[in-house]
């Protein structure tokens, strides 16, 4: 099973305003506790979500060994001309 995640984070107190999960399955959380997030996630083998390698996983603590899908990558492919930038532009 698939979980497409993210976080909001505070930028002054880098704490998790938010925690967000959709899985295949239908399932939906939003939730400000860690534990319940991970309690969420670990049902799944991937977690997918833009940037999550090097910002929303290290708010978290994920059991197991799930697949991790990052988005990220993928922008240069799909916005050439804004690889990493704003998408404002994508029409272009």
């Amino acid at each position: 099973m698939i979980a497409f995640i993210d976080t909001e984070v505070n930028p002054q107190t880098k704490k998790v305003a938010d925690y967000g999960a959709v899985r295949e399955d239908g399932a939906v959380l939003h939730s400000h506790s860690k534990a319940d997030f991970d309690a969420f996630v670990s049902k799944c083998d991937t977690v997918c979500g833009h940037n999550i390698i090097n910002f929303d996983l290290k708010y978290t603590s994920l059991r197991g060994n799930p697949t991790i899908v990052d988005t990220l990558f993928l922008s240069p492919l799909l916005f050439p001309k804004r690889p990493f930038g704003t998408h404002a532009g994508w029409r272009e």
